[in-house]
C-alpha cells in the first residue's frame, strides 16, 4: 500500500470504462478533500474509512416520516447509527448536512428546527417527549429546546381538529450526497478489500451498513411481531412483538399503578400489510373488514383505563391505520375452529351425503385456494 492512489486508479482502470474510472477516482479525492481536509495521504485515513462510508449510506436514505408508534425503533436506529460513525462523541465530520426536522399534518410540513445528524437522535427525543409525551432522557442545550417550544402552540391552532399526538415528524437530510458519492466511495473499499482481504473494508457483509439499507425507518414500519404459537388443529395462530426499543416508552407507564405494565407498550403496532400476512386474506378484505372497524380493538385488561390515561392505544396517525396486537391474538383465537372439537358432530346418515366430491372439484366449484 505504498502508493495506495495509484494502485486504486490501475484497479479502477481494469475494472470499468474509462470515464466511469475517472469519474470514481475523482470523487473520491473529493470525498477525502471535503472530509479530511486538502488531503493526498489516503492510507492515513484509510483505516478509518468505514464510519464514513455508513455516513453517506445514511444520507442517501434523504427524509423520514415518523409517527407515535415508528419513533420507537427510529430512536433506536439513529443512536446505533450515531454511536459507529462517531465512536469518540463530540467529535464530528466536515461539512455534514444540516437535518430539517418538520411537523406534517398529512398534506402540510410546519418546520421546528434544524440539526447536525451528530444531534438529531437527542432532537427527537426532546420531540418525543413534547409531542408524543413519552419520557426519554436527552441531551440538548435550552437554545434548541425553545427553538422547537417555540412553533408549537400555533402549530396546534393550524392542525385542529387533528391532536399533536396523531401528526408525523418529518426528518429530512438537506443538501444530502447524491449516490454517486456513496458508490464511489464503496468501489474504493472494494478495492482496499481486495488488496488487503481486511474484513474493515468489507462493507457489504457490514452490520452498520446493511442496517441503513434494510433496518432503516422507512423499512421497519411493518413486521415488527413473530409467530410464537403456530395453528394447528388444537390451538390457533398467536403473536408477539419483537423486542425492539421498547425501553423509549416504559417511563410513560407507572409500573406501581399498573399491574404487568409493559404487557401495555407497544400495542398498536400491525399496518395494513402485517394483516394481510397474519390472517392470509387480501389487502382490499383487510381495509373493508377492520379498518374503521372495532373488531380489532384493545382487549387487554384495564385497556380502558390505560387508554383513556396515557392515550397510547389509537389505531390512527396522519401516516396510517395501526392494529392492536392483543386485540389480534383474541381474534385469532375466536375465530379457531379446533378438528378435535367433537360438539359438532357430521351425521353421514343424513340425506345428501352421498354426493361427496373431490377436492379439486371443491376447490373449483368454491372458486377458492387449496388452503
Amino acid at each position: 500500500m505504498s502508493d495506495i492512489k495509484s494502485d486504486f486508479r490501475e484497479w479502477l482502470q481494469k475494472n470499468f470504462s474509462k470515464s466511469t474510472a475517472s469519474s470514481y477516482y475523482g470523487l473520491v479525492q473529493k470525498i477525502f478533500n471535503k472530509n479530511f481536509g486538502d488531503n493526498q495521504d489516503w492510507q492515513k485515513y484509510s483505516q478509518s474509512i468505514m464510519p464514513l462510508l455508513v455516513r453517506y449510506f445514511e444520507f442517501a436514505n434523504r427524509e423520514y416520516y415518523l409517527d407515535r408508534i415508528t419513533i420507537w425503533y427510529a430512536l433506536h436506529y439513529f443512536d446505533e447509527i450515531a454511536q459507529f460513525i462517531y465512536p469518540k462523541r463530540g467529535k464530528t465530520y466536515k461539512n455534514e448536512p444540516d437535518v430539517k426536522i418538520s411537523l406534517c399534518d398529512g398534506k402540510k410540513d410546519y418546520p421546528l428546527c434544524e440539526t447536525s445528524f451528530y444531534q438529531l437522535s437527542n432532537c427527537l427525543k426532546y420531540i418525543s417527549c413534547l409531542i408524543y409525551q413519552n419520557e426519554i432522557e436527552y441531551d440538548i442545550d435550552e437554545d434548541k429546546t425553545l427553538k422547537i417550544l417555540m412553533p408549537i402552540p400555533q402549530i396546534e391552532k393550524e392542525i385542529q381538529p387533528l391532536e399533536l399526538k396523531d401528526i408525523a415528524i418529518h426528518v429530512d437530510y438537506k443538501g444530502a450526497t447524491d449516490t454517486s458519492e456513496k458508490t464511489a466511495l464503496s468501489r474504493y473499499c472494494d478495492f482496499l478489500y481486495a488488496l488487503t482481504t481486511d474484513s474493515t473494508f468489507d462493507y457489504k457483509n457490514n452490520p452498520v451498513v446493511n442496517m441503513t439499507l434494510t433496518s432503516n425507518p422507512n423499512n421497519m414500519i411493518g413486521g415488527n411481531y413473530y409467530i410464537s404459537q403456530p395453528i394447528t388443529g388444537k390451538q390457533p395462530l398467536q403473536i408477539k412483538i419483537k423486542d425492539k426499543a421498547r425501553e423509549y416508552l416504559h417511563d410513560c407507564i407507572d409500573d406501581e399503578d399498573v399491574d404487568d405494565s409493559k404487557e401495555y407498550i407497544p400495542d398498536f403496532i400491525l399496518i395494513v400489510s402485517d394483516m394481510v400476512d397474519i390472517l392470509h386474506i387480501d389487502r382490499k378484505s383487510v381495509v373493508k373488514h377492520f379498518v374503521n372497524k372495532r373488531i380489532i380493538q384493545n382487549m387487554q385488561p384495564d385497556a380502558k383505563k390505560i387508554e383513556e390515561r396515557y392515550q397510547i392505544a389509537k389505531d390512527k396517525t396522519v401516516l396510517r391505520d395501526y392494529f392492536s396486537l392483543s386485540s389480534t391474538n383474541e381474534f385469532l383465537k375466536d375465530s379457531h375452529h379446533s378438528i378435535y372439537n367433537k360438539s359438532r358432530p357430521v351425521n353421514y346418515d343424513k340425506e345428501g351425503y352421498g354426493y361427496w366430491i373431490s377436492q379439486s372439484e371443491a376447490v373449483k366449484e368454491l372458486a377458492v385456494s387449496r388452503n
